[in-house]
């Protein structure tokens, strides 16, 4: 920790609020953070995503296991971006996007599908849902890094 990091430490006895000051003063947190959204559900799946996107240091990535938690979890904090699973329990990819594309709030947000199919139909229904990148499972990890970074708006040099 920087001098400036042990002092925040030291003089602040908040639990989280420690762990905060901390992270800010030791350049750690940025107030500039990127939150991305996952709507995933196989929870294997997000773990190895969130896994990837380690390398941004300054991006946030939750996770929602079903299109309407998702949907949720955008009107309460609008994420910078979200990547959808096509077939997810009860509400679909596709109705996901539909949805979230007729509210004014959200509509703006790029969807990435992130979906083991592969059939020229679906890449074509996600277009026409409005997403923005779709991506078939297994993907490079590379590729993968260099859309989101492109969508967040971050340097990627790999």
């Amino acid at each position: 920790r920087t001098a400036s990091a042990r002092l925040a430490w030291a003089t602040c006895s908040g639990g989280w609020i420690d762990v905060m000051i901390w992270a800010v003063a030791s350049g750690r947190f940025s107030l500039s953070m990127k939150r991305l959204l996952y709507i995933e559900d196989d929870y294997n799946n997000f773990l190895l995503v969130e896994h990837v996107l380690r390398v941004f240091s300054t991006v946030v990535v939750s996770h929602a296991p079903a299109a309407r938690d998702g949907l949720e979890k955008a009107r309460i904090e609008p994420p910078d971006l979200i990547l959808v699973d096509i077939h997810l329990p009860g509400m679909d990819g596709f109705e996901f996007m539909r949805e979230l594309k007729n509210e004014p709030v959200l509509a703006c947000i790029p969807v990435i599908v992130l979906t083991a199919n592969v059939m020229q139909d679906d890449r074509e229904r996600a277009v026409q849902f409005g997403c923005a990148e779709f991506i078939t499972k297994p993907f490079n990890l590379n590729r993968f890094r260099q859309l989101v970074a492109r969508y967040l708006g971050l340097d990627f040099l790999r």
